[in-house]
């Protein structure tokens, strides 16, 4: 069970969600569109260099089962995820990003005992606002599937690079 189904199961089982919207215009069950890729010769600004170093520790605290991971997003973040069954249901949830955060740092050890790890491919960053929009192909090596991921990274009011809302896929 990759990272996310985890602590999406924990969820379940400990609050009873079973589907929320994040946000205005994110329906439960409506795949968001993902962005284009930004042109190839574009050069690299200082927001996409710290995206990509932000990225970069993101997927290194992952595959060290490291619970600093949770340190990587904003207390205010907004987390959804599509959860799609093999009966074809499809339920989007949504979860506060302190009670992530905690998830994370409860699930680290399990992901460890299970080597639950997962690897990026196709990861494009694409200026989004004050921030950088990362869409990648994320492959769950324990369960075999690939699923959409996309995050939205920008400076805090301290200038600290972080997570601002997390959009992924998963299945049980």
């Amino acid at each position: 069970m990759n990272r996310v189904a985890l602590l999406l199961a924990l969820v379940l089982a400990v609050s009873g969600v079973t589907a929320v919207a994040a946000r205005p215009g994110i329906a439960a069950g409506k795949p968001r569109g993902e962005p284009k890729p930004p042109p190839a010769a574009k050069a690299s600004t200082p927001a996409l260099v710290e995206a990509k170093r932000l990225f970069e520790r993101y997927v290194a605290l992952e595959h060290a089962f490291d619970p600093a991971a949770a340190d990587l997003y904003a207390d205010e973040a907004v987390i959804q995820n599509r959860r799609k069954y093999p009966d074809g249901q499809v339920k989007t949830m949504a979860l506060p990003a302190p009670r992530y955060k905690a998830l994370i740092r409860a699930a680290m050890p399990a992901a460890k005992a299970k080597n639950d790890r997962n690897t990026y491919s196709d990861v494009r960053y694409l200026p989004e606002g004050g921030g950088v929009r990362i869409t990648a192909k994320r492959f769950s090596e324990m369960k075999k599937y690939t699923s959409p991921l996309s995050l939205l990274v920008k400076a805090d009011a301290r200038g600290v690079w972080l997570i601002h809302e997390e959009l992924s896929e998963s299945q049980p």
